[in-house]
């Protein structure tokens, strides 16, 4: 009921009209797979999946997502505007006051609640900001694709921490890997006992005692 209530843009009557030419076309076995075929709308696992991937860092996975939806016939801007509605719908899956506002089915409202809650709220609010940007910027854009790629891609970036780079190290441990590149039989992040001792050892040794202790 909901994606035929999507594809008739809010209209009870012609929704169910549209319901009605599903159950026909059907045969009477009506699944949310074959209404999305006659429908020609985008299965919403496609989000779900694309969402996990922004999550793992998975750019290339995004990409290809992205090249699968846009060979099976999809338009990039419609893409995104579900996109859109997919955050939109994580966002209210947060807070049991506006779950109500999700008009789905209990099974689909609990995957929204699964998903919504390994989503950083930060993430959340950028990936919804992304995808608003997108959408305005698409229509008028020379090259459309390329404009969603970026938008995937910024995305997935929007998942790591703040204070990452792009080899996802805090500043802090890029600082000590680079002070202790040479000691290779060290972990390289994390001091250990054995770690602490020597570095002391030799900090003692070459006069530089108060350093050794910094680190």
């Amino acid at each position: 009921p909901y994606t035929t209530l999507f594809r008739s843009d809010g209209g009870m009557r012609d929704a169910l009209s549209i319901f009605d030419q599903m159950v026909s076309f059907s045969g009477g076995n009506l699944t949310y797979e074959n209404v999305c075929q006659n429908l020609n709308v985008l299965n919403q696992e496609y989000y779900f999946k694309l969402v996990d991937y922004f999550l793992e860092g998975k750019v290339p996975e995004c990409l290809l997502l992205l090249n699968e939806v846009l060979q099976k016939g999809f338009d990039g801007g419609n893409f995104i505007a579900g996109l859109a509605t997919h955050m939109r719908n994580l966002l209210v899956s947060r807070d049991a006051v506006t779950l109500p506002l999700l008009e789905m089915s209990e099974k689909m409202r609990s995957r929204y609640q699964e998903q919504a809650q390994r989503c950083p709220i930060r993430f959340v609010y950028k990936v919804l900001k992304l995808t608003n940007e997108c959408d305005q910027a698409y229509r008028t854009s020379r090259n459309k694709r390329l404009q969603v790629e970026i938008c995937l891609i910024q995305s997935a970036q929007a998942a790591e921490p703040e204070n990452a780079d792009a080899s996802g190290h805090s500043p802090a441990q890029n600082d000590y890997a680079h002070r202790h590149a040479n000691h290779h039989d060290e972990p390289l992040y994390g001091l250990g006992p054995h770690h602490t001792a020597q570095s002391a050892h030799h900090g003692i040794q070459g006069g530089h005692g108060g350093e050794a202790d910094n680190d």
